[in-house]
């Protein structure tokens, strides 16, 4: 496995970067609707690596959610003594109290969802990521800083190299290609794809592909909650509702899928040079997003990504990319006392599972569960 190693950059080198991805998106109309992409990996140029996790604890975790998935007696919680708003054999599957219906967005839109994404600090490398039978068409992308003529050597399941039917870019800093109809000929599987740079050079990646299957939903700080969508929907990403910075959240999603055997098994959340979170899925019960990992606390106010990865009725494995922001926490609300604005006394404690925000300063303030309010998240909900 190629080593990853912390790498930094000057302002100069992004600015260069994302001037250069700019034009190329100006020159060639075709990329137009990359444009946001490609600031983003401009700007995360001078970042640290993305880690990848280690194919084995990928497994293990992915093996663990099997056996988690597997089907579930769900029985009355005042027969067993579950306790409230949870079920199953053993009382750990949340039920949720306000199911929502599930919008799903377009995985066939543009160039389609991202399957892959990353940053080699080289442009040096050989990735591998799975294509499966839900996708056919595929877009990969190599994007550099400079005059480097990035480029990529596609290779199929079964050895044999591929060659692009179509190239969307081939300038000094963006090589873009289309394999049109590769799965239907190529096969669903593992594939690799090998970069290179005339000069090493810090380079990010990804693969696209429209496909039938796309995950939708968002971030919950109660597994119980199915309000997964208050955010406008973008284009080609399931992630609609935000975690916020330092509150333990859970991201609940469903698989646009019409058949049942098509179960997501792990989610990986990264942020360029942190280790990468990775969670096994678990099931929630009368919920429109009935998968669940967590909790995850983001640290940092910026851009992170989600790769879901999962299984289909044939045992092809599918993965697809998703991004989110982690928001800043809201600000300490004022109340009214007797006509006059009045700012509470900051809490030193949250009680009802409430989350103490920014503790032991005069900002603190309790994030609370849905089903709370009040200074210190005392006051159930009526």
């Amino acid at each position: 496995m190629t080593s990853i190693r912390t790498l930094s950059c000057s302002v100069v080198l992004l600015c260069v970067a994302y001037a250069f991805a700019t034009d190329a998106l100006n020159d060639n109309k075709i990329l137009t609707s990359q444009s946001d992409r490609l600031k983003r990996l401009a700007e995360g140029v001078g970042k640290k690596l993305i880690v990848e996790p280690l194919e084995a604890e990928l497994k293990t975790i992915e093996n663990k959610a099997r056996r988690q998935l597997q089907p579930k007696i769900e029985r009355n919680t005042q027969d067993v003594g579950c306790p409230a708003g949870y079920t199953g054999n053993d009382c750990t599957t949340p039920v949720c109290y306000n199911s929502s219906t599930i919008n799903y967005h377009d995985g066939t839109a543009n160039y389609g969802d991202d399957i892959e994404y990353g940053v080699s600090s080289t442009c040096n490398d050989t990735i591998s990521f799975p294509l499966d039978s839900f996708v056919n068409d595929v877009y990969i992308s190599i994007t550099a800083p400079g005059i480097n003529l990035p480029t990529g050597r596609l290779v199929a399941p079964n050895g044999r190299i591929i060659s692009p039917s179509s190239v969307l870019s081939d300038s000094a800093h963006l090589w873009m290609v289309k394999f049109g109809n590769l799965v239907n000929q190529a096969g669903a599987g593992i594939f690799s794809l090998t970069i290179s740079n005339n000069r090493p050079s810090i380079c990010v990646y990804s693969v696209q592909a429209p496909t039938t299957l796309s995950c939708d939903g968002g971030f919950v700080s109660d597994p119980r909650d199915d309000n997964v969508q208050t955010e406008a929907p973008q284009s080609n990403n399931g992630i609609r509702r935000s975690p916020i910075g330092g509150v333990p959240s859970y991201l609940a999603f469903a698989v646009n899928s019409n058949n049942p055997y098509n179960q997501a098994l792990s989610v990986t959340f990264f942020f360029d040079g942190d280790i990468p979170k990775l969670f096994p899925v678990n099931a929630r019960s009368g919920c429109g997003a009935s998968n669940f990992v967590g909790p995850f606390t983001c640290s940092h106010l910026d851009y992170y990504h989600a790769k879901i990865r999962g299984v289909d009725s044939d045992g092809n494995v599918w993965q697809r990319v998703y991004y989110f922001d982690c928001q800043p926490p809201p600000p300490s609300k004022a109340v009214s006392t007797f006509g006059r604005s009045a700012k509470l006394q900051p809490p030193s404690q949250c009680h009802n599972d409430g989350v103490l925000i920014n503790a032991g300063t005069a900002d603190a303030f309790c994030f609370c569960k849905p089903l709370f309010t009040g200074n210190m998240c005392q006051t159930p909900l009526a």
